[in-house]
């Protein structure tokens, strides 16, 4: 196999960043379109606002929390108080902290919001 070099490395690059990543909700039966530097959440909010509560963008509110079910990810950090290393393992994330690498299956599974006085 000949490596890729010079500006066919950079054709080979750019049609992998162009290959669109397909995120279906298992729940609904929709698909939406992600893009290799796309979040998961940015991509839900694009295709589907409505099917999503937003928060803090950031990984720290828990609003946005899934449930991967199939599919490669690349997991940003995220705050623990909304996703234990348990949930991490049975694959609950924060939407805003996935990088889908390959298509993915996902079922939203946000937290309650905050309401002030009240303890979680």
């Amino acid at each position: 196999m000949q490596a890729v070099q010079g500006s066919d490395q950079d054709s080979v690059m750019a049609e992998v960043a162009a290959t669109p990543i397909v995120a279906t909700d298992a729940e609904r039966g929709s698909e939406i379109i992600v893009t290799a530097d796309q979040s998961l959440l940015n991509a839900i909010e694009r295709f589907e606002p409505s099917s999503v509560a937003v928060g803090c963008r950031n990984g720290g509110c828990g609003l946005c929390r899934v449930q991967l079910l199939a599919g490669s990810v690349r997991l940003g950090k995220m705050s623990r108080r909304f996703v234990s290393i348990e949930m991490e393992r049975e694959r609950f994330a924060l939407a805003c902290r996935v990088y889908p690498q390959t298509n993915i299956t996902y079922r939203l599974s946000p937290i309650e919001p905050r309401i002030p006085g009240n303890a979680y």
